[in-house]
């Protein structure tokens, strides 16, 4: 949210035309499609945790190259920018196949319903933080805070791995592209589920 949010702000106060702000944003919302297919079908085939943690890497590479990136080349920047947003959106849809993986069909509703909360409360806490701190630290305080949460979910699940063996290929569910802000409804609507219809 913070990377959404806090771009079209930053590109403005660096004199970007409402034009190039919107085109801009298009761009992120492609990079979105051509970063998490990608690395969701890798995760299929490895252990997700090992893709996470890439991606992880990965936002933070951005950020760091965005940091110094001028606007006055805005076709690099968009690439970055591409790049950046495309990464931050594929942690949430591989950690929640990943959580798929380890958890049983009848518990796939209360996982998204909790995965949904403890998205919204980042959601709004970061950006809450990044907006107190912007006047303190600058423009550049929300690629700073990109980079910290990633590194920090990096380490977590550095941590993970070393504490937990995969999943077998075999019991791993397929890689869905998820938004945080959809509920995932095919999950309430699997056979099975306990409906009566």
């Amino acid at each position: 949210m913070a990377v959404q949010g806090f771009t079209p702000i930053y590109a403005a106060g660096n004199q970007v035309s409402q034009g190039d702000v919107a085109l801009l944003m298009f761009v992120m919302q492609l990079g979105m499609l051509f970063i998490q297919f990608p690395l969701g079908v890798l995760s299929d085939r490895m252990d997700r945790r090992l893709v996470l943690i890439f991606t992880c890497g990965l936002i933070a590479v951005m950020a760091v190259v965005a940091l110094f990136v001028s606007f006055a080349n805005l076709v690099l920047l968009m690439i970055v920018f591409a790049i950046w947003a495309g990464a931050v959106e594929t942690v949430y849809s591989i950690a929640n196949a990943h959580a798929n993986d380890r958890t049983a069909p009848a518990d796939f509703v209360p996982l998204a319903s909790t995965l949904l909360v403890a998205w919204s409360v980042s959601a709004t806490l970061v950006p809450l933080f990044v907006t107190m701190l912007t006047p303190i630290l600058g423009p550049q305080t929300f690629i700073h805070a990109a980079m910290a949460v990633a590194a920090a979910y990096g380490v977590f699940v550095v941590m993970r791995l070393k504490g937990r063996e995969a999943v077998p290929p075999e019991e791993r569910e397929g890689f869905e592209m998820l938004s945080a802000q959809v509920p995932n409804a095919t999950v309430i609507t699997e056979p099975g589920d306990g409906r009566t219809d």
